[in-house]
């Protein structure tokens, strides 16, 4: 029904909405809520928005729905992001997608009232888990990057920020007296995990298809 009222509108391209999670096991204390994208999870807000430079989100494919005709425009979404084997765990392909819609001036909006309901398996609430996914988006950061550069400052290859974000994070990991809840230490720490991940897409990686 929210679809269909949706695209009454001819000049509505595109939607997407929230995905909330449905738990496979309890949500553990040290899950930061900065990393909600690890998991799927994507709420942002109850009101209707439109997609563009403004937004507080993107587009997420778990919860989207596309003119072919817009699609047929944009091509597909990238083969060489997102995960496609158990040892990596690519991801942007989100990001890419949307970035070419946008450039394609399609018109997109969230709609909250189109729900997602997605299952998160209990392997997915592990601190491993959490850095893996954190590593390999960082390769997925660089592999994007080198197709857009953005313009900000770099250190080689590297965007500078990421070696600042990274410093600072670790500098909160290795103050084991200072108090801070578990969810923040463990952001910090995965702001480290996220720059290794860039650097080694960035010098290392290779780009792949399958």
């Amino acid at each position: 029904a929210q679809i269909v009222h949706a695209f009454r509108n001819p000049d509505v391209d595109f939607i997407g909405g929230p995905h909330l999670p449905r738990w496979g096991a309890v949500p553990p204390s040290w899950m930061p809520a900065s990393y909600r994208g690890v998991i799927g999870h994507v709420d942002d807000g109850d009101r209707v928005m439109v997609f563009g430079k403004d937004a507080p989100g993107i587009l997420m494919g778990g919860n989207t729905v596309i003119r072919r005709r817009v699609l047929e425009r944009v091509g597909p979404y990238s083969p060489a992001l997102g995960p496609t084997a158990r040892h990596r765990l690519m991801s942007g392909e989100d990001e890419d997608f949307y970035a070419r819609l946008l450039a394609a001036g399609a018109h997109g909006l969230y709609i909250p009232g189109l729900k997602v309901y997605h299952y998160v398996p209990p392997e997915r609430l592990t601190k491993r888990y959490y850095r893996r996914w954190c590593f390999w988006n960082g390769v997925s950061r660089s592999v994007i990057e080198s197709r857009c550069p953005s313009e900000v400052v770099r250190v080689g290859k590297v965007p500078r920020y990421l070696y600042g974000t990274a410093v600072r994070g670790l500098m909160r990991v290795l103050r084991p007296f200072r108090r801070i809840d578990p969810s923040s230490r463990f952001a910090a720490e995965l702001a480290v995990w996220h720059l290794l991940g860039f650097v080694y897409g960035s010098y290392f990686w290779r780009e792949q298809t399958r």
